[in-house]
């Protein structure tokens, strides 16, 4: 029988924890394993590549593609905003080549050389990986930092809740409470 001096658990993303556990001086095999499993989540993450510019075609396939996807995420409207003063970026994010994530990034320029940035919609991206999301939103946040942009804002097509004929929540069906807290938690 093993006894610790302490045990610390640090939740570190939706499926992954780091353990810590101290006996006389020693860090037990788990921590090392923990650290591992945390060495090829980042080493995952650099593998994805940020897309500043994703061709018309590869988007609109993908976005066609996607099963959460909405027209205002479109490159065509992304086109038609021209006519509105906006100034259309179509960014993605792939991984080993193919895209995952992408987000049609309507620009509307401020005095003084800034602008902020709104993604109709959000993002065409799989809303149950939470490690996706949160990468995605920081390489966003960083291409709009080069591009001096004070803000952008999303607005997603996600249903919080299913709700019967009454409007009273119901237990099957949609619930997406986690991800608005996780939206939240990373700045939304």
């Amino acid at each position: 029988l093993l006894w610790f001096h302490f045990f610390i658990q640090i939740k570190l993303s939706k499926n992954y924890y780091l353990f810590f556990f101290y006996k006389s001086n020693e860090l037990t095999f788990l921590i090392s394993f923990t650290i591992l499993e945390m060495a090829v989540l980042s080493e995952r993450r650099c593998v994805m590549e940020f897309v500043e510019n994703v061709c018309e075609k590869e988007y609109t396939e993908f976005v066609i593609n996607h099963p959460k996807s909405h027209f205002l995420e479109s490159y065509e409207w992304g086109e038609v905003s021209k006519l509105r003063g906006l100034i259309p970026h179509y960014v993605g994010l792939k991984d080993n080549k193919h895209l995952v994530a992408t987000a049609l990034i309507l620009e509307k320029r401020l005095p003084l050389g800034y602008c902020y940035y709104y993604i109709p919609r959000g993002y065409v991206i799989d809303y149950d990986n939470f490690e996706l999301i949160s990468l995605f939103t920081d390489k966003i946040k960083a291409y709009a930092k080069k591009n001096k942009c004070i803000f952008f804002k999303i607005d997603p097509d996600i249903k919080l809740h299913s709700i019967d004929k009454n409007a009273k929540v119901i237990d099957v069906g949609y619930n997406n409470y986690e991800l608005v807290k996780f939206l939240k938690k990373i700045g939304f």
